[in-house]
Protein backbone atom coordinates (compact mmCIF):
# COMPACT_ATOMS: atom_id res chain seq x y z
CA UNK A 1 0.00 0.00 0.00
CA UNK A 2 1.20 3.74 -0.78
CA UNK A 3 1.20 6.82 1.31
CA UNK A 4 -2.03 8.12 2.67
CA UNK A 5 -1.98 11.93 1.72
CA UNK A 6 -4.16 14.04 4.33
CA UNK A 7 -5.43 17.58 3.58
CA UNK A 8 -6.54 19.79 5.76
CA UNK A 9 -9.26 20.80 3.58
CA UNK A 10 -10.28 19.79 0.40
CA UNK A 11 -9.73 23.55 -0.89
CA UNK A 12 -7.37 24.10 -3.96
CA UNK A 13 -7.70 20.59 -5.20
CA UNK A 14 -9.73 19.32 -8.38
CA UNK A 15 -12.63 17.18 -6.07
CA UNK A 16 -12.51 14.96 -9.08
CA UNK A 17 -9.44 14.21 -8.79
CA UNK A 18 -9.01 12.57 -5.18
CA UNK A 19 -9.52 9.29 -4.29
CA UNK A 20 -10.14 7.06 -1.96
CA UNK A 21 -7.88 5.05 0.21
CA UNK A 22 -5.15 7.42 -1.46
CA UNK A 23 -6.78 11.13 -0.73
CA UNK A 24 -8.31 11.72 3.29
CA UNK A 25 -9.47 14.87 3.89
CA UNK A 26 -10.11 16.58 7.16
CA UNK A 27 -12.17 19.28 6.07
CA UNK A 28 -14.34 20.16 3.09
CA UNK A 29 -15.90 23.20 1.48
CA UNK A 30 -19.03 22.70 1.34
CA UNK A 31 -19.45 23.63 -2.33
CA UNK A 32 -17.60 19.86 -2.26
CA UNK A 33 -20.04 18.03 -0.40
CA UNK A 34 -21.10 16.22 -3.52
CA UNK A 35 -18.40 16.03 -6.05
CA UNK A 36 -15.60 14.12 -3.85
CA UNK A 37 -16.38 10.60 -4.30
CA UNK A 38 -17.46 8.60 -0.72
CA UNK A 39 -14.29 8.03 1.47
CA UNK A 40 -12.10 11.21 0.48
CA UNK A 41 -13.71 12.80 3.50
CA UNK A 42 -13.07 11.07 6.94
CA UNK A 43 -16.51 11.35 8.15
CA UNK A 44 -17.68 8.70 5.43
CA UNK A 45 -15.64 6.16 7.08
CA UNK A 46 -17.76 6.81 10.09
CA UNK A 47 -21.41 4.85 10.65
CA UNK A 48 -23.96 6.02 12.53
CA UNK A 49 -23.32 3.98 15.65
CA UNK A 50 -19.11 5.04 15.65
CA UNK A 51 -20.91 8.97 15.07
CA UNK A 52 -23.22 8.67 18.35
CA UNK A 53 -20.29 7.00 20.05
CA UNK A 54 -17.30 9.89 19.27
CA UNK A 55 -20.86 12.49 20.92
CA UNK A 56 -20.39 10.60 24.32
CA UNK A 57 -16.43 9.97 24.16
CA UNK A 58 -16.32 13.37 24.03
CA UNK A 59 -18.33 14.78 26.64
CA UNK A 60 -16.79 12.16 28.64
CA UNK A 61 -13.26 13.87 27.52
CA UNK A 62 -13.87 17.01 28.18
CA UNK A 63 -15.72 15.97 31.69
CA UNK A 64 -12.06 14.56 32.75
CA UNK A 65 -10.09 17.69 31.26
CA UNK A 66 -12.25 20.30 32.95
CA UNK A 67 -11.53 18.23 36.25
CA UNK A 68 -7.94 18.62 36.46
CA UNK A 69 -8.05 22.32 34.02
CA UNK A 70 -10.68 24.11 36.22
CA UNK A 71 -8.41 24.72 39.75
CA UNK A 72 -5.79 25.54 37.52
CA UNK A 73 -7.64 27.89 35.02
CA UNK A 74 -9.62 30.19 37.36
CA UNK A 75 -8.68 33.64 38.63
CA UNK A 76 -11.15 35.92 40.77
CA UNK A 77 -13.25 33.90 41.60
CA UNK A 78 -14.44 33.04 37.53
CA UNK A 79 -13.68 29.20 36.47
CA UNK A 80 -12.79 29.99 32.80
CA UNK A 81 -12.71 26.63 31.53
CA UNK A 82 -16.82 26.66 32.51
CA UNK A 83 -17.17 30.22 30.85
CA UNK A 84 -15.16 29.42 27.42
CA UNK A 85 -17.12 25.40 27.54
CA UNK A 86 -18.51 25.66 24.25
CA UNK A 87 -15.71 26.84 22.44
CA UNK A 88 -13.44 24.46 24.31
CA UNK A 89 -15.92 21.55 23.82
CA UNK A 90 -15.86 22.50 19.78
CA UNK A 91 -12.25 22.37 19.46
CA UNK A 92 -12.26 19.17 21.13
CA UNK A 93 -14.55 18.18 19.73
CA UNK A 94 -13.36 18.47 16.20
CA UNK A 95 -9.74 17.16 16.70
CA UNK A 96 -11.45 14.00 18.75
CA UNK A 97 -13.90 13.34 15.77
CA UNK A 98 -10.56 14.37 13.17
CA UNK A 99 -8.09 12.01 14.98
CA UNK A 100 -10.86 8.71 15.35
CA UNK A 101 -12.00 9.03 11.53
CA UNK A 102 -8.10 9.38 10.63
CA UNK A 103 -7.33 6.24 12.85
CA UNK A 104 -10.58 4.13 11.22
CA UNK A 105 -8.67 5.50 7.57
CA UNK A 106 -5.31 3.57 8.78
CA UNK A 107 -7.58 0.19 9.68
CA UNK A 108 -9.33 0.53 6.55
CA UNK A 109 -6.62 1.60 3.90
CA UNK A 110 -3.33 0.30 6.14
CA UNK A 111 -0.62 2.58 4.38
CA UNK A 112 2.70 2.56 4.54
CA UNK A 113 3.23 6.48 5.99
CA UNK A 114 1.14 9.21 6.47
CA UNK A 115 2.30 12.10 3.65
CA UNK A 116 0.71 15.79 4.84
CA UNK A 117 -0.18 18.13 1.85
CA UNK A 118 -0.59 21.07 3.83
CA UNK A 119 2.29 22.82 6.09
CA UNK A 120 -0.53 22.84 9.27
CA UNK A 121 1.13 22.46 12.45
CA UNK A 122 -2.34 21.54 14.26
CA UNK A 123 -2.94 18.56 11.54
CA UNK A 124 0.66 17.38 11.80
CA UNK A 125 0.23 16.71 15.95
CA UNK A 126 -2.74 14.79 15.01
CA UNK A 127 -1.07 12.98 12.75
CA UNK A 128 1.74 11.80 14.98
CA UNK A 129 -0.82 11.36 17.42
CA UNK A 130 -2.89 8.93 15.58
CA UNK A 131 0.21 7.52 13.23
CA UNK A 132 2.34 6.64 16.13
CA UNK A 133 0.28 3.82 17.49
CA UNK A 134 0.48 2.37 14.21
CA UNK A 135 4.19 2.80 13.75
CA UNK A 136 3.92 5.40 11.09
CA UNK A 137 5.71 7.88 9.92
CA UNK A 138 4.49 11.21 9.33
CA UNK A 139 6.27 13.70 6.77
CA UNK A 140 5.03 16.96 4.92
CA UNK A 141 5.00 16.90 1.25
CA UNK A 142 8.17 19.02 -0.45
CA UNK A 143 6.53 22.92 -0.93
CA UNK A 144 3.74 22.02 0.97
CA UNK A 145 2.09 25.73 1.78
CA UNK A 146 -0.64 26.50 4.44
CA UNK A 147 -4.15 25.58 4.06
CA UNK A 148 -6.76 28.08 2.79
CA UNK A 149 -9.36 29.05 5.35
CA UNK A 150 -12.46 26.72 4.51
CA UNK A 151 -14.77 30.52 5.26
CA UNK A 152 -13.62 33.38 3.51
CA UNK A 153 -13.73 37.07 5.10
CA UNK A 154 -17.49 38.15 5.25
CA UNK A 155 -18.81 39.85 1.97
CA UNK A 156 -18.73 44.10 1.90
CA UNK A 157 -21.01 45.94 4.16
CA UNK A 158 -22.63 49.26 3.79
CA UNK A 159 -20.93 52.56 4.31
CA UNK A 160 -23.24 53.41 7.33
CA UNK A 161 -22.38 50.12 8.61
CA UNK A 162 -19.08 50.23 7.77
CA UNK A 163 -19.23 53.41 10.41
CA UNK A 164 -21.07 52.50 12.94
CA UNK A 165 -18.50 49.81 13.28
CA UNK A 166 -15.89 51.91 12.82
CA UNK A 167 -17.42 54.19 16.07
CA UNK A 168 -17.95 51.19 18.08
CA UNK A 169 -14.22 49.65 17.98
CA UNK A 170 -13.25 53.15 18.99
CA UNK A 171 -15.12 52.67 21.70
CA UNK A 172 -14.08 49.57 22.46
CA UNK A 173 -10.95 50.40 22.51
CA UNK A 174 -11.53 53.46 24.93
CA UNK A 175 -14.10 51.78 27.21
CA UNK A 176 -17.40 53.10 28.19
CA UNK A 177 -18.93 53.70 31.45
CA UNK A 178 -22.21 51.77 32.31
CA UNK A 179 -24.53 53.55 33.13
CA UNK A 180 -27.58 51.54 34.75
CA UNK A 181 -31.36 52.99 35.84
CA UNK A 182 -32.43 51.52 38.35
CA UNK A 183 -35.09 48.83 38.29
CA UNK A 184 -34.34 48.44 34.94
CA UNK A 185 -33.98 45.27 33.10
CA UNK A 186 -30.69 44.23 31.32
CA UNK A 187 -31.45 42.58 28.27
CA UNK A 188 -28.66 40.79 25.80
CA UNK A 189 -30.79 40.59 22.71
CA UNK A 190 -31.72 38.42 20.31
CA UNK A 191 -34.56 37.92 17.52
CA UNK A 192 -36.84 35.66 19.91
CA UNK A 193 -36.27 38.97 22.38
CA UNK A 194 -37.49 42.16 20.03
CA UNK A 195 -41.40 41.62 20.72
CA UNK A 196 -40.76 41.40 24.76
CA UNK A 197 -37.91 44.11 24.23
CA UNK A 198 -40.55 46.62 22.21
CA UNK A 199 -43.47 46.37 24.48
CA UNK A 200 -41.12 47.05 27.41
CA UNK A 201 -40.27 50.20 25.77
CA UNK A 202 -43.42 51.30 25.04
CA UNK A 203 -44.53 50.73 28.20
CA UNK A 204 -42.95 53.92 30.80
CA UNK A 205 -42.85 51.07 34.13
CA UNK A 206 -40.19 49.04 32.46
CA UNK A 207 -36.74 49.59 31.90
CA UNK A 208 -35.23 47.60 29.37
CA UNK A 209 -31.34 48.23 29.62
CA UNK A 210 -28.76 47.02 26.80
CA UNK A 211 -25.35 45.85 26.29
CA UNK A 212 -23.00 46.90 23.31
CA UNK A 213 -22.09 43.31 22.60
CA UNK A 214 -25.79 42.33 22.37
CA UNK A 215 -27.68 45.51 21.01
CA UNK A 216 -31.17 44.60 19.18
CA UNK A 217 -32.13 45.27 15.66
CA UNK A 218 -32.46 49.24 15.07
CA UNK A 219 -31.19 52.29 16.31
CA UNK A 220 -34.83 52.60 17.49
CA UNK A 221 -34.84 50.07 19.62
CA UNK A 222 -31.11 50.22 21.64
CA UNK A 223 -31.37 54.14 21.27
CA UNK A 224 -35.10 53.91 23.18
CA UNK A 225 -33.71 51.64 25.98
CA UNK A 226 -30.72 53.85 26.54
CA UNK A 227 -32.44 57.23 27.43
CA UNK A 228 -35.33 54.24 29.31
CA UNK A 229 -32.94 51.98 30.88
CA UNK A 230 -29.40 52.91 30.44
CA UNK A 231 -26.26 50.37 29.56
CA UNK A 232 -24.13 48.28 30.02
CA UNK A 233 -20.28 49.76 29.63
CA UNK A 234 -17.31 48.46 27.52
CA UNK A 235 -13.89 47.29 28.99
CA UNK A 236 -11.55 50.15 29.49
CA UNK A 237 -7.80 49.72 28.38
CA UNK A 238 -7.15 48.55 32.14
CA UNK A 239 -9.31 46.04 31.93
CA UNK A 240 -8.40 45.17 28.81
CA UNK A 241 -4.37 45.23 30.08
CA UNK A 242 -5.51 43.03 33.03
CA UNK A 243 -7.21 40.43 31.27
CA UNK A 244 -4.04 39.97 28.58
CA UNK A 245 -1.85 39.03 31.81
CA UNK A 246 -4.35 36.99 33.33
CA UNK A 247 -4.85 35.30 29.39
CA UNK A 248 -1.02 34.90 29.89
CA UNK A 249 -0.95 33.04 33.28
CA UNK A 250 -3.84 30.78 31.72
CA UNK A 251 -1.93 29.77 28.72
CA UNK A 252 1.07 28.95 31.04
CA UNK A 253 -1.50 25.75 32.41
CA UNK A 254 -2.35 24.96 28.84
CA UNK A 255 0.40 22.34 28.93
CA UNK A 256 -0.22 20.65 32.14
CA UNK A 257 -3.74 19.17 31.20
CA UNK A 258 -3.41 15.85 29.39
CA UNK A 259 -6.39 15.01 26.61
CA UNK A 260 -7.08 11.46 26.16
CA UNK A 261 -9.84 10.16 24.03
CA UNK A 262 -10.68 6.81 23.74
CA UNK A 263 -6.82 5.72 24.23
CA UNK A 264 -5.66 8.55 21.66
CA UNK A 265 -3.61 10.89 23.29
CA UNK A 266 -4.44 14.01 21.68
CA UNK A 267 -2.93 16.66 24.12
CA UNK A 268 -0.22 18.47 21.59
CA UNK A 269 -2.81 19.54 19.25
CA UNK A 270 -5.72 20.56 21.43
CA UNK A 271 -3.18 22.23 23.48
CA UNK A 272 -2.11 24.10 20.16
CA UNK A 273 -5.98 24.62 19.68
CA UNK A 274 -7.09 25.75 23.11
CA UNK A 275 -4.16 28.23 23.31
CA UNK A 276 -6.00 30.16 20.67
CA UNK A 277 -9.03 29.90 22.13
CA UNK A 278 -7.35 32.04 24.94
CA UNK A 279 -6.20 34.54 22.94
CA UNK A 280 -9.53 34.89 20.70
CA UNK A 281 -11.38 35.31 24.36
CA UNK A 282 -9.27 37.58 26.18
CA UNK A 283 -11.86 40.20 25.36
CA UNK A 284 -14.38 38.19 27.30
CA UNK A 285 -12.29 37.96 30.34
CA UNK A 286 -12.35 41.87 30.20
CA UNK A 287 -15.73 41.84 30.39
CA UNK A 288 -15.81 40.71 33.72
CA UNK A 289 -14.99 43.91 35.89
CA UNK A 290 -17.58 45.95 33.60
CA UNK A 291 -20.23 43.68 34.73
CA UNK A 292 -19.95 43.46 37.85
CA UNK A 293 -19.35 47.51 38.03
CA UNK A 294 -22.72 47.56 36.25
CA UNK A 295 -24.57 45.17 38.17
CA UNK A 296 -23.32 46.30 41.78
CA UNK A 297 -25.43 48.92 44.10
CA UNK A 298 -28.45 46.81 42.86
CA UNK A 299 -29.82 49.27 40.13
CA UNK A 300 -30.43 46.39 37.59
CA UNK A 301 -33.84 44.18 38.67
CA UNK A 302 -33.84 41.09 36.34
CA UNK A 303 -31.14 40.00 33.37
CA UNK A 304 -32.58 38.41 30.26
CA UNK A 305 -30.67 36.55 27.47
CA UNK A 306 -31.62 34.28 25.00
CA UNK A 307 -28.68 31.64 25.65
CA UNK A 308 -26.36 31.04 28.26
CA UNK A 309 -23.57 28.82 26.62
CA UNK A 310 -21.95 31.37 24.56
CA UNK A 311 -19.15 32.36 26.67
CA UNK A 312 -19.54 35.99 27.23
CA UNK A 313 -23.53 35.74 27.86
CA UNK A 314 -22.51 32.55 29.98
CA UNK A 315 -19.78 35.32 31.60
CA UNK A 316 -22.50 37.85 32.09
CA UNK A 317 -25.49 35.57 33.73
CA UNK A 318 -23.06 34.01 36.13
CA UNK A 319 -21.90 37.32 37.30
CA UNK A 320 -25.25 38.59 37.61
CA UNK A 321 -26.26 36.12 39.55
CA UNK A 322 -23.40 36.44 41.90
CA UNK A 323 -24.76 39.73 42.15
CA UNK A 324 -27.91 38.71 42.95
CA UNK A 325 -29.92 40.07 40.02
CA UNK A 326 -32.24 37.29 38.99
CA UNK A 327 -31.63 35.80 35.68
CA UNK A 328 -34.17 34.32 32.31
CA UNK A 329 -33.83 32.76 29.46
CA UNK A 330 -35.65 32.38 26.96
CA UNK A 331 -34.76 29.98 23.81
CA UNK A 332 -33.46 31.01 21.29
CA UNK A 333 -34.70 28.31 18.75
CA UNK A 334 -36.38 25.09 18.36
CA UNK A 335 -33.85 22.35 19.35
CA UNK A 336 -33.30 19.19 17.05
CA UNK A 337 -29.89 18.09 16.26
CA UNK A 338 -28.42 16.24 18.76
CA UNK A 339 -26.57 17.91 21.18
CA UNK A 340 -23.74 17.46 23.40
CA UNK A 341 -23.67 20.16 25.64
CA UNK A 342 -26.76 22.05 27.36
CA UNK A 343 -28.29 25.26 27.36
CA UNK A 344 -29.68 27.50 29.53
CA UNK A 345 -28.43 25.69 32.49
CA UNK A 346 -26.83 28.47 34.59
CA UNK A 347 -29.73 31.32 34.75
CA UNK A 348 -32.34 31.14 37.68
CA UNK A 349 -35.21 30.40 35.51
CA UNK A 350 -36.10 28.94 31.99
CA UNK A 351 -38.44 29.88 29.38
CA UNK A 352 -39.24 27.70 26.57
CA UNK A 353 -41.47 27.60 23.28
CA UNK A 354 -42.77 24.48 24.44
CA UNK A 355 -41.52 21.34 25.37
CA UNK A 356 -41.26 19.33 22.32
CA UNK A 357 -38.54 22.14 20.76
CA UNK A 358 -36.84 22.87 24.35
CA UNK A 359 -32.77 22.75 24.45
CA UNK A 360 -31.32 20.11 26.41
CA UNK A 361 -31.02 21.86 29.93
CA UNK A 362 -30.49 20.31 33.64
CA UNK A 363 -33.79 21.82 35.43
CA UNK A 364 -32.34 20.94 38.69
CA UNK A 365 -35.73 22.27 40.51
CA UNK A 366 -35.64 25.62 38.70
CA UNK A 367 -38.86 26.90 37.01
CA UNK A 368 -39.45 26.33 33.53
CA UNK A 369 -42.13 28.44 31.60
CA UNK A 370 -43.80 27.42 28.39
CA UNK A 371 -45.10 30.44 26.89
CA UNK A 372 -45.19 29.28 23.07
CA UNK A 373 -43.54 30.82 19.76
CA UNK A 374 -42.20 34.23 21.38
CA UNK A 375 -43.46 36.09 18.08
CA UNK A 376 -46.86 37.17 18.55
CA UNK A 377 -48.44 35.69 14.84
CA UNK A 378 -51.93 34.89 13.72
CA UNK A 379 -51.47 32.28 11.11
CA UNK A 380 -53.65 32.89 8.05
CA UNK A 381 -55.21 29.10 6.37
CA UNK A 382 -52.76 27.09 4.75
CA UNK A 383 -52.81 27.77 1.38
CA UNK A 384 -53.47 25.48 -1.15
CA UNK A 385 -54.61 25.07 -4.40
CA UNK A 386 -58.07 24.04 -5.81
CA UNK A 387 -56.63 23.05 -8.98
CA UNK A 388 -53.33 20.89 -9.45
CA UNK A 389 -49.77 22.68 -8.77
CA UNK A 390 -47.29 22.48 -11.74
CA UNK A 391 -45.30 25.84 -11.20
CA UNK A 392 -45.02 26.89 -7.67
CA UNK A 393 -42.03 28.86 -5.80
CA UNK A 394 -40.46 26.53 -3.81
CA UNK A 395 -38.37 27.70 -1.05
CA UNK A 396 -35.14 25.13 0.26
CA UNK A 397 -34.10 25.65 3.58
CA UNK A 398 -29.89 24.98 3.78
CA UNK A 399 -28.69 22.43 6.46
CA UNK A 400 -26.28 23.73 8.41
CA UNK A 401 -23.39 21.45 9.50
CA UNK A 402 -22.98 22.12 13.61
CA UNK A 403 -19.80 22.06 15.09
CA UNK A 404 -20.90 20.02 18.58
CA UNK A 405 -22.14 16.77 17.05
CA UNK A 406 -20.39 13.78 14.85
CA UNK A 407 -24.45 13.51 13.46
CA UNK A 408 -24.64 15.78 10.52
CA UNK A 409 -21.55 17.33 8.15
CA UNK A 410 -21.03 18.89 5.27
CA UNK A 411 -22.14 16.00 2.86
CA UNK A 412 -25.38 16.05 4.47
CA UNK A 413 -25.91 20.19 3.38
CA UNK A 414 -24.45 19.87 -0.21
CA UNK A 415 -26.10 16.56 -0.85
CA UNK A 416 -29.53 18.28 0.32
CA UNK A 417 -29.32 21.15 -1.72
CA UNK A 418 -28.69 18.56 -5.12
CA UNK A 419 -31.44 16.46 -4.05
CA UNK A 420 -34.01 19.06 -3.36
CA UNK A 421 -33.49 21.13 -6.54
CA UNK A 422 -33.23 17.69 -8.93
CA UNK A 423 -36.47 16.99 -7.17
CA UNK A 424 -37.81 19.86 -7.88
CA UNK A 425 -37.31 20.53 -11.35
CA UNK A 426 -38.08 16.64 -12.26
CA UNK A 427 -41.54 16.88 -10.69
CA UNK A 428 -42.52 20.51 -10.92
CA UNK A 429 -40.67 21.74 -14.33
CA UNK A 430 -40.73 25.64 -14.22
CA UNK A 431 -41.02 26.24 -11.05
CA UNK A 432 -38.73 29.52 -9.38
CA UNK A 433 -36.50 27.68 -6.45
CA UNK A 434 -35.25 30.36 -4.14
CA UNK A 435 -32.10 28.87 -1.79
CA UNK A 436 -32.16 30.09 1.46
CA UNK A 437 -28.83 29.34 3.29
CA UNK A 438 -28.87 28.64 7.09
CA UNK A 439 -27.42 31.80 8.60
CA UNK A 440 -24.15 30.76 9.69
CA UNK A 441 -23.27 28.91 6.69
CA UNK A 442 -20.89 30.55 4.20
CA UNK A 443 -18.90 29.07 1.18
CA UNK A 444 -15.35 29.76 0.82
CA UNK A 445 -15.28 29.48 -3.16
CA UNK A 446 -17.47 30.95 -5.20
CA UNK A 447 -21.35 30.95 -4.66
CA UNK A 448 -22.03 27.25 -4.81
CA UNK A 449 -25.13 27.22 -4.13
CA UNK A 450 -27.94 29.36 -7.62
CA UNK A 451 -24.51 29.36 -9.71
CA UNK A 452 -24.21 25.41 -9.24
CA UNK A 453 -27.40 24.47 -10.48
CA UNK A 454 -27.82 27.59 -13.07
CA UNK A 455 -29.70 30.61 -13.21
CA UNK A 456 -32.79 29.37 -14.91
CA UNK A 457 -35.72 29.92 -12.17
CA UNK A 458 -33.03 29.40 -9.37
CA UNK A 459 -31.91 32.44 -7.25
CA UNK A 460 -30.31 32.64 -3.57
CA UNK A 461 -32.17 34.98 -0.82
CA UNK A 462 -30.27 35.52 2.54
CA UNK A 463 -31.55 38.79 3.38
CA UNK A 464 -35.52 38.85 3.23
CA UNK A 465 -37.07 38.10 6.39
CA UNK A 466 -38.18 34.70 7.06
CA UNK A 467 -41.68 34.97 7.30
CA UNK A 468 -41.78 37.33 4.32
CA UNK A 469 -39.96 35.06 2.13
CA UNK A 470 -42.00 31.89 3.19
CA UNK A 471 -45.01 33.95 3.16
CA UNK A 472 -44.44 34.67 -0.87
CA UNK A 473 -43.99 30.50 -1.33
CA UNK A 474 -46.24 28.05 -2.27
CA UNK A 475 -43.60 25.44 -0.73
CA UNK A 476 -40.71 25.07 2.03
CA UNK A 477 -37.99 21.95 1.62
CA UNK A 478 -36.45 22.28 5.26
CA UNK A 479 -34.33 20.06 7.58
CA UNK A 480 -33.36 21.09 11.39
CA UNK A 481 -33.97 24.53 11.38
CA UNK A 482 -36.83 27.32 12.83
CA UNK A 483 -37.24 28.42 9.29
CA UNK A 484 -38.85 24.66 8.39
CA UNK A 485 -41.28 25.54 11.25
CA UNK A 486 -42.16 29.33 10.42
CA UNK A 487 -43.60 28.11 6.90
CA UNK A 488 -46.17 27.00 9.38
CA UNK A 489 -46.88 30.40 10.81
CA UNK A 490 -46.98 31.80 7.13
CA UNK A 491 -49.91 29.28 5.73
CA UNK A 492 -46.94 27.92 3.26
CA UNK A 493 -46.62 23.73 3.56
CA UNK A 494 -43.62 22.02 4.45
CA UNK A 495 -41.97 18.65 3.21
CA UNK A 496 -38.99 17.77 5.84
CA UNK A 497 -35.94 16.60 4.09
CA UNK A 498 -33.79 14.09 6.07
CA UNK A 499 -30.87 12.92 4.30
CA UNK A 500 -28.59 12.22 7.65
CA UNK A 501 -29.41 8.09 8.02
CA UNK A 502 -30.99 8.77 11.67
CA UNK A 503 -34.51 10.00 13.01
CA UNK A 504 -34.97 13.66 14.09
CA UNK A 505 -37.79 14.59 16.82
CA UNK A 506 -41.08 15.20 16.34
CA UNK A 507 -42.74 16.69 14.44
CA UNK A 508 -39.81 16.37 12.05
CA UNK A 509 -39.58 12.46 12.29
CA UNK A 510 -41.35 9.97 14.19
CA UNK A 511 -45.27 9.63 14.40
CA UNK A 512 -45.51 13.40 12.72
CA UNK A 513 -48.16 13.92 9.83
CA UNK A 514 -45.44 16.13 8.22
CA UNK A 515 -44.22 14.80 4.84
CA UNK A 516 -40.27 13.62 5.64
CA UNK A 517 -38.89 12.71 2.38
CA UNK A 518 -35.28 10.68 3.69
CA UNK A 519 -34.39 10.09 -0.01
CA UNK A 520 -34.68 11.74 -3.34
CA UNK A 521 -37.46 9.39 -4.51
CA UNK A 522 -39.30 9.97 -1.15
CA UNK A 523 -39.16 13.56 -2.14
CA UNK A 524 -40.06 13.05 -5.97
CA UNK A 525 -42.91 10.95 -4.77
CA UNK A 526 -44.50 14.33 -1.92
CA UNK A 527 -43.85 16.59 -4.97
CA UNK A 528 -45.95 14.86 -7.10
CA UNK A 529 -48.80 14.16 -4.62
CA UNK A 530 -48.41 18.22 -3.14
CA UNK A 531 -48.57 18.86 -7.54
CA UNK A 532 -51.85 16.79 -8.02
CA UNK A 533 -53.46 17.82 -4.33
CA UNK A 534 -52.15 21.54 -3.99
CA UNK A 535 -51.16 21.27 -0.26
CA UNK A 536 -49.45 18.82 2.02
CA UNK A 537 -50.95 17.42 5.41
CA UNK A 538 -49.00 18.05 9.16
CA UNK A 539 -49.32 21.56 9.55
CA UNK A 540 -51.18 21.32 12.79
CA UNK A 541 -48.29 19.15 14.06
CA UNK A 542 -46.07 21.64 13.41
CA UNK A 543 -48.10 24.17 15.01
CA UNK A 544 -48.25 22.18 18.47
CA UNK A 545 -44.76 21.93 18.57
CA UNK A 546 -44.27 25.48 18.14
CA UNK A 547 -47.45 26.20 20.91
CA UNK A 548 -49.19 28.59 18.72
CA UNK A 549 -52.39 28.03 20.32
CA UNK A 550 -54.04 31.46 20.56
CA UNK A 551 -51.99 32.68 23.39
CA UNK A 552 -49.99 35.82 23.87
CA UNK A 553 -46.57 34.94 24.36
CA UNK A 554 -44.89 38.70 25.21
CA UNK A 555 -47.88 38.89 28.32
CA UNK A 556 -46.81 35.08 29.18
CA UNK A 557 -42.68 36.72 29.24
CA UNK A 558 -43.88 39.68 31.05
CA UNK A 559 -45.59 38.24 33.49
CA UNK A 560 -42.69 35.58 34.49
CA UNK A 561 -40.25 38.59 34.39
CA UNK A 562 -42.71 40.32 36.67
CA UNK A 563 -42.50 37.23 39.35
CA UNK A 564 -46.48 36.01 38.06
CA UNK A 565 -45.41 33.14 36.17
CA UNK A 566 -47.51 30.52 35.60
Amino acid sequence: MADLRLLSNSLGFDPGGLAPGRDLALDIDIAHGDRLADGVFFHDLLDIAERERIDQLTVGALAAWRSAADPLMSADGVCWPWIWEWDIHRELFQWAHRALGLRRALELHRPDALMLAHEDPIAHELALAVAAPAGLAVSIAPGAAAPRPVVDPPPEVPALTRARRSALRAMRRAGLPSLMRRDSVLFLSYWPLEPVFDAMLARPEWRPAVSPDWLPRGPRRWLGAVRQGGFMGLPTMRDTARAHRQAGELEAHVADVPFVVDGLDLSRPFQRALRKVIADRVGVMARAPVVRRALRGGRARHLVAAFDSDPGARLTVALAREAGVPTTCLAHGAFFVPQTLNDMDVCDQAVVWTEAVAPKMDVRGRPVYSIGYPVPVDPPPQRTSPAPVRSPDVVVMGHYAVAHTAMLDKRLTARSWRVAVEAVRAVLPGSRIVLRPHPFERFATDDPLAGRFGTEGIAVDRATPMTELLARADLVIGGTSVGTLQGALAGCPAVVLNLSGFEWPWPLGHDTSVPVARSAEDLEAILGRFADEGGVPGRQDILDALGVDGRDPVSALLDVLAGRGR
